[in-house]
């Protein structure tokens, strides 16, 4: 038995979770006591599950503080689950009443329609006149049928729609593991990759090359922008940037077209019927993350410094013939098909553009 001592703080009720004032010292829904042991608390919570009590607890409580309290009356009465024993009570009383309202429909029929002396054809029109209760529980139990269907109908759907929502979380599932699968692939590929263009002249691998890269492009365009460079010495310092990216341009190409397959291949994983824009974005989300950090932005850059190339070398539309015998061109090809899935905006829309043309990204 806990000791009991005066309550100077607000308490919560440890069987309804009700807040009471510092000056209750029992709780105003359940009247549990303020200190209280496990005993008490279990029956706190008995009596705040029978409802009858709860609304007999409502009298004595302040006129301030009734609506609060109703509310918390209808909170517990709506939580408060049904036991098998309250089912079974519930049904006893409607077989109770049914024969009720069956006996008291025959005690009227004899008090108003029997005569002193009763007949065997009375007895026979007084069974007849049951028959407008037939036809009442007859349509009762209709009901209850029509009733079943839709509940059975109901049940059906959401069991549908539940096998439906863990099938496509299967096919997410499998599609996640296709693309890491793939990406753990061509990371191995190139993690092997050396770079030798380095201005320094030094070996380098795969991400020291894109950082060295990244920045020299980004000194470059900033200089552009200040105006400390003029036509001549901007020309030439792309025509430098290609001459080190040719110099290593197998080790570029299979660095941009192993990127250009994944993209492709992931494009073409999302035109599964089963997925929505959420899907598809978070698979392309998976995509990116997986991959190494700054690739889809090495491509861009080295994308730009292509165009800037032809537009140096004046490569229009009647240099087509150079343009196609151009070394570089296979690079700009998978460049632009990683940058045009980089800057996919996932719509309805657009997936449905993706699934009629799904034909183009197959494997």
């Amino acid at each position: 038995m806990m000791t009991k001592s005066k309550i100077t703080y607000r308490w919560a009720c440890l069987a309804c979770d009700n807040s009471n004032e510092p000056t209750q010292s029992t709780c105003t829904i359940c009247g549990c006591p303020a200190l209280t042991t496990y005993d008490q608390i279990d029956a706190a919570r008995a009596r705040s599950h029978d409802l009858g009590n709860i609304s007999g607890q409502t009298s004595t409580t302040t006129t301030s503080g009734t609506a609060p309290m109703q509310k918390k009356q209808d909170e517990i009465r709506a939580n408060v689950p049904l036991t098998s024993e309250q089912i079974n009570r519930i049904f006893l009383k409607l077989v109770v009443g049914i024969f009720a309202i069956v006996a008291g429909y025959a005690a009227l029929v004899v008090f108003f329609a029997a005569g002193p002396r009763v007949t065997l054809g009375q007895t026979g029109t007084f069974g007849d006149s049951f028959g407008i209760l037939t036809s009442l529980f007859s349509g009762l139990a209709f009901a209850g049928l029509i009733w079943t269907i839709m509940q059975q109908r109901l049940e059906l759907r959401l069991q549908r729609s539940q096998m439906e929502e863990a099938r496509r979380q299967d096919v997410i599932t499998r599609l996640c593991m296709v693309v890491q699968n793939q990406v753990a692939g061509y990371r191995s590929e190139i993690e092997s990759l050396t770079f030798t263009s380095s201005p320094f002249g030094q070996v380098v691998g795969f991400r020291q090359m894109i950082f060295e890269l990244d920045t020299r492009l980004s000194r470059l365009v900033t200089d552009r922008e200040l105006g400390k460079l003029t036509d001549e010495d901007h020309d030439g310092r792309v025509l430098s940037e290609i001459e080190l990216v040719e110099k290593d341009l197998h080790q570029h190409l299979v660095m941009i077209q192993g990127l250009e397959r994944c993209c492709k291949n992931t494009r073409y994983l999302l035109t599964n019927e089963l997925l929505n824009v959420g899907d598809a974005v978070d698979l392309s989300a998976l995509l990116r993350a997986e991959m190494p950090p700054g690739l889809f932005e090495y491509t861009r850059r080295v994308r730009q410094l292509l165009v800037v190339h032809e537009q140096i070398n004046k490569l229009g539309p009647d240099m087509t013939l150079l343009k196609a015998l151009n070394p570089m061109r296979p690079l700009r090809i998978a460049a632009n098909r990683v940058v045009d899935f980089d800057d996919l905006n996932f719509t309805e829309d657009s997936i449905r553009d993706l699934r009629a043309t799904r034909w183009m990204y197959r494997p």
